[in-house]
């Protein structure tokens, strides 16, 4: 081969390495068949990179390139299965895999194992015990997650002797004995759980790496009990600072009395938040709120002691979790008013925050208090108004959307009665209003069965939405890196529902993808008006909607042309 044809086949190999970040798993198994130059260096490293086990097949979609980004290995296909088949085809599936490990086990670079991918947990050990032996015996292998706590309590050990792990999960800031070299760890996971002690003495090892090799790091608060100012003062005890954290997820939680004492001397928790880490150096975070005690004002004092230090902020993801009076149109409106608060702090927010995730905690059922149809306006307005501030914005992201609106009755009863008029919701939206004449379920408020109404139906429909990434994601800005689960609600279940007696009951997993859908073209009156307030946006998500935006009009829906299209159309 001469010169001129070596270089031209090297930007050939190039131009398909970086096609290949778009292409999903059977794409590259294509592309592999085409030559085998293309299948040793682009197909198979794509393929054997990041491999992800995960109880339930993903979505097939379009749009977003949510499958380009792993290799997924998952149980049966079907909207309707058993447990038994379900294992059947995901114990083989593993098998196989192993089977063709050999000489390929140096590409896999990221292993995730999810929790529960088994029903027959015993009968599944020894597969799985095999697997996590061969993965943590990859030398080269830079992040093994295991959600499953029971398999990971068994692997931890292995996992803590790999030398070649650039991510590592430590317990309450404690260095295993195992650890023998940790030279490449750039990234951390702390767990904090009940047995946190707020005096320990951090490893002066560890505290060289928090001080000179972290650059993302999660502080997971796995005990409610525990409160954040404890996790503050053990850092400051031992003072440590996170010099190079740019990425940063945490759990602000509030549950002793003596913690709002400290808000109010000399805002005591920020000082110690501000000791620990370079807050101007962030450019990702996500925080999750808890707070025990009502009319406190720890979230806004410690958001607006942040935000204008924070001048290279590019990602923000701000979740709200409530631990009483869910529901509660009040509580959810003040929690509105804290980030807009915090949002319009930010140095050039106008020009430099590029994702956005706000995430509200409303209940399961979509049933609240005060939520009548004026407050869903003024919060509709609300956002309206604010959302328009960030031109530079390219994601945004609503986990929660159709739980927060499943509060406001009218709302979801416009949805179910006087929504869409495209064929397809002229078809089915009927059937689900049959459906609601029909079933029932128990109210604990009441202690007896209540007839199901739109905003109950709604929340439990946002429930399973939610349960397609709950356990997949790691950080929910992520969320565009990971492909959501095909689980399918059956109509039933959650709180005791059932039908009448004199009723013949036809609901199952085969309706729920027609009911996304119609939910789907009820957010596109959403959509039409994010699309105009935020120019640059690129993708959203809203409660498990993925939406595709372009520049311009080129997707159709309804007989008139958009500028997005959802996943699920």
């Amino acid at each position: 081969m001469s010169a001129v044809d070596r270089n031209e086949f090297d930007t050939f190999l190039t131009v398909w390495s970086k096609v290949s970040y778009f292409l999903n798993q059977n794409e590259l198994v294509t592309l592999g068949l085409v030559s085998k130059k293309l299948r040793n260096e682009i197909a198979l490293p794509r393929l054997f990179n990041r491999i992800h086990i995960t109880k339930n097949p993903i979505l097939r979609v379009t749009g977003c390139y949510l499958d380009c980004s792993a290799t997924y290995i998952s149980g049966f296909r079907s909207v309707q299965k058993t447990n038994d088949q379900n294992d059947i085809f995901i114990y083989d599936r593993i098998e196989q895999f192993l089977c063709i490990l050999e000489g390929r086990k140096h590409l896999i670079k990221e292993f995730i194992l999810d929790d529960s991918v088994f029903a027959d947990i015993y009968g599944s050990r020894v597969l799985l015990n095999q697997l996590i032996s061969t993965i943590t015996g990859i030398s080269t292998i830079e992040k093994v997650l295991i959600r499953d706590p029971i398999l990971l309590n068994d692997a931890f050990e292995k996992i803590q002797v790999i030398e070649s792990l650039k991510y590592l999960e430590v317990y309450n800031f404690i260095l295993s004995a195992y650890n023998i070299g940790m030279s490449n760890v750039t990234s951390m996971k702390i767990m904090i759980n009940s047995e946190f002690d707020s005096d320990f003495v951090i490893d002066e090892i560890l505290m060289d790496i928090f001080v000179n090799q972290i650059n993302t790091l999660e502080i997971s608060i796995q005990d409610e009990h525990i409160d954040f100012v404890e996790i503050l003062n053990l850092l400051n005890k031992n003072k440590i600072i996170f010099k190079k954290v740019i990425e940063l997820k945490l759990n602000f939680t509030h549950t002793q009395i003596e913690h709002a004492g400290i808000m109010a001397q000399s805002k005591g928790v920020c000082n110690y938040f501000s000791q620990a880490f370079s807050i101007q150096n962030i450019e990702k975070l996500e925080v999750g709120f808890c707070c025990h005690f009502n009319h406190c004002d720890c979230v806004d004092e410690f958001l607006n002691y942040l935000a204008p230090q924070m001048g290279k902020l590019k990602s923000v993801s701000l979740e709200d979790t409530l631990h009483e009076n869910k529901g509660d149109n009040a509580l959810q409106e003040r929690f509105d008013t804290s980030v807009g608060k915090f949002l319009l702090q930010l140095p050039n927010y106008e020009t430099q925050l590029k994702e956005l995730c706000i995430k509200h905690d409303p209940p399961l059922n979509g049933l609240g208090t005060d939520t009548v149809e004026g407050n869903y306006y003024r919060r509709r307005n609300y956002y309206g108004g604010l959302l328009p501030n960030f031109k530079s914005l390219e994601k945004l992201i609503i986990p929660g959307m159709l739980q927060s609106i499943s509060l406001y009755e009218i709302i979801v009863c416009d949805l179910l009665w006087n929504g869409c008029t495209c064929p397809h919701c002229k078809k089915y939206l009927p059937y689900f209003d049959e459906y609601l004449m029909n079933h029932q379920y128990y109210s604990r408020m009441t202690g007896s069965y209540e007839d199901i109404i739109p905003p109950v139906m709604f929340g439990y429909v946002g429930d399973i939405l939610d349960q397609r990434n709950r356990n997949e994601i790691d950080w929910v800005l992520n969320c565009f890196r990971y492909n959501p689960v095909n689980i399918t609600w059956n109509f039933h279940g959650y709180e005791q529902i059932h039908h009448f007696g004199n009723y013949h009951c036809h609901f199952d997993e085969n309706l729920f993808q027609a009911l996304l859908i119609c939910v789907s073209h009820f957010f596109n009156g959403y959509m039409d008006h994010l699309v105009e307030f935020l120019p640059n946006l690129r993708v959203a998500m809203l409660s498990g909607f993925y939406y595709s935006i372009a520049d311009t009009n080129i997707y159709s829906y309804n007989g008139k042309q958009c500028r997005y299209k959802c996943i699920y159309d």
